[in-house]
């Protein structure tokens, strides 16, 4: 999670593995290689994300039926009724 190795008692008891007596990781590369990474999961959700939309939108679009009101209409209106201490959800 915080790109380090967990320490566990069985690491005192057996002593360091030998990937970590090698030479370390070169941190610069291995960070720009993540964050290239998820950049690009990013672009890739924000693409996905929005062709859902747009296909959402079209299904809605197809069975939504256009309603007009002329002027002085009679409509209903939805005027909810605040009750103390109650949150509105």
């Amino acid at each position: 999670m915080y790109e380090r190795e967990a320490r566990i008692p069985a690491d005192l008891v057996y002593g360091p593995t030998p990937d970590e007596l090698s030479e370390p990781r070169d941190t610069p590369e291995f960070v720009e290689q993540q964050s290239t990474g998820l950049q690009q999961a990013c672009e890739l959700v924000r693409q996905n994300l929005g062709l859902a939309a747009r296909r959402r939108k079209h299904q809605y679009d197809l069975r939504a039926k256009p309603q007009t009101f002329s002027v002085g209409s009679l409509v209903w209106v939805l005027v909810p009724r605040r009750r103390p201490q109650r949150y509105m959800k």
